[in-house]
């Protein structure tokens, strides 16, 4: 349950920060609902973005699907055993144009899948695990 309120509220921020238009999303504009028939790595597959390898999807609500103004975002939520340093590596390696940004209480690397959609992965420490939540933005083509 934690960890579903934790993604539900990272989404929250990073839709709220990420994106280039400075408006906001009303309850009427925006509808969230949990992907029951796919998982959250074949959610990250189908959205151009590799799984980090040593991560599982974390226990309860993992994978969040939100309409906004400019396509869909998806939201998925993994747990690993390796520092936050080391996910955030894997991605700035892996995505297009990507930037980090760390901070006390969380690291994130922002960039773009090969098709230039928007990626955001943030990193927070839990426990004896790293927490990754990665929300990627598909545009509307």
């Amino acid at each position: 349950m934690r960890v579903g309120i934790t993604a539900m509220i990272i989404l929250g921020l990073i839709l709220a920060g990420c994106s280039h238009r400075s408006e906001r999303i009303s309850g009427s504009e925006a509808r969230s609902a949990p992907t029951a028939p796919e998982d959250a790595r074949a959610t990250l597959e189908r959205v151009g973005v590799e799984a980090y390898p040593k991560a599982r999807p974390a226990e309860g609500l993992n994978v969040v699907q939100m309409e906004i103004p400019e396509g869909t975002a998806y939201t998925t939520t993994w747990s690993t055993t390796d520092p936050a340093a080391s996910v955030i590596a894997f991605y700035k390696d892996r995505l297009r144009d990507a930037e980090t940004n760390n901070d006390e209480m969380k690291d994130m690397v922002v960039g773009s899948t090969v098709a230039g959609d928007s990626v955001t992965v943030v990193t927070s420490p839990d426990s004896e695990r790293t927490l990754i939540t990665i929300t990627v933005r598909k545009n509307r083509n």
